[in-house]
């Protein structure tokens, strides 16, 4: 399953996380019942590994698109301005086709992103530029 948020959330989720976790350790020390406690550890594992993922999304840099819907889209970047990668999810190329259809032309599809979600095209991000697009500069993690 995937959920699409904004870095801000992302960055509120990431604090709800530690708070939890920081709970959730109390909770698991003054515990007497076994089996209450390791169904709490169970649920202390899938905090964290929630909260990893989130600060790792938090760190990777990224660009914003605005789709002809209006709605906005955060777009992961890899590598440096001068060589590096812009991926842009193949169904957002799709749906945007009078912005982006060149991209479509590139035949540059992945079968899945970097991240593992769907499939994805990578461009340069010259070519990101040279299309009339924002220079894709990474953003600062919030």
């Amino acid at each position: 399953m995937q959920i699409e948020i904004t870095d801000e959330q992302c960055s509120e989720l990431a604090l709800l996380l530690e708070g939890a976790l920081g709970e959730l350790s109390h909770e698991i020390a003054g515990t007497d019942n076994a089996t209450f406690r390791q169904g709490l550890r169970v649920r202390q594992k899938a905090l964290h590994a929630l909260l990893d993922e989130a600060q790792r999304a938090a760190e990777t840099p990224r660009i914003t698109f605005t789709d002809r819907h209006g709605t906005t889209h955060s777009l992961t970047l890899t590598g440096d301005e001068a060589t590096g990668t812009v991926w842009i999810p193949a169904s957002l190329v799709h749906d945007n086709s009078d912005t982006l259809g060149w991209i479509a032309d590139l035949n540059l599809l992945s079968a899945e992103d970097p991240e593992g979600g769907p499939a994805v095209y990578g461009v340069r991000r010259s070519e990101w530029t040279a299309n009339g697009l924002a220079t894709p500069t990474a953003t600062a993690p919030s």
